[in-house]
């Protein structure tokens, strides 16, 4: 066991999947169809990605769905533009790119993260002041992602959930501006919007 973990809490239970695909649309309907999840909620982004020190834009289509009381976070990397992101697309097309897991105090989780040897890989600044930052391990083929809540749209993860539970299994792709009014020309939990 790594010795930083020993006296450390264990950290939160896992929220939130992200994983990474060449076409999101046909791994949605895998999700809805192999256990059930969704309705998703679509839009397209451009992401404000810092990495060793350097922001860039990094375009990509985002789907938001649930199972259950966890989050699915699908992401297409549109092409041209190569990012961690990107990079962790294997050969069948979608691979688990980070867990989320529940925090309560962001800064404490951050040092506890470098503590015990992950090292910062990438963080995303949100519009509304907030930041996901993810953690590469040495021990684990995924990144670990902690996210600092913004001032906007927290209610986000609760309406996924709601729209979970009350789905008649219609209409599996939506676009995000039919998961919350504020979202109809933006989400800016992930940076920029597209169209």
């Amino acid at each position: 066991m790594n010795p930083a973990y020993r006296n450390a809490p264990a950290h939160g239970p896992v929220t939130e999947l992200c994983y990474v695909c060449r076409d999101i649309e046909q791994t949605i309907l895998s999700w809805v169809e192999l256990v059930g999840a969704g309705p998703f909620f679509t839009h397209k982004f451009a992401l404000d990605v810092e990495c060793d020190g350097q922001r860039s834009e990094v375009p990509v289509i985002v789907a938001l769905g649930a199972s259950g009381s966890v989050i699915i976070e699908l992401m297409q990397p549109l092409p041209g533009s190569p990012s961690l992101f990107s990079e962790r697309l294997n050969g069948n097309g979608s691979s688990l790119a980070a867990l989320k897991c529940a925090v309560q105090d962001f800064t404490a989780e951050a040092q506890k993260l470098r503590a015990s040897e992950h090292g910062l890989a990438a963080s995303l600044h949100h519009w509304d002041g907030g930041r996901s930052d993810f953690y590469d391990s040495k021990t684990v083929p995924f990144l670990v992602k902690a996210v600092k809540r913004g001032t906007a749209f927290d209610d986000i993860p609760q309406a996924l959930k709601e729209a979970h539970r009350n789905w008649d299994r219609k209409d599996p792709v939506r676009h995000l501006s039919r998961l919350h009014p504020r979202l109809s020309f933006s989400y800016g939990a992930l940076g920029r919007a597209g169209t």
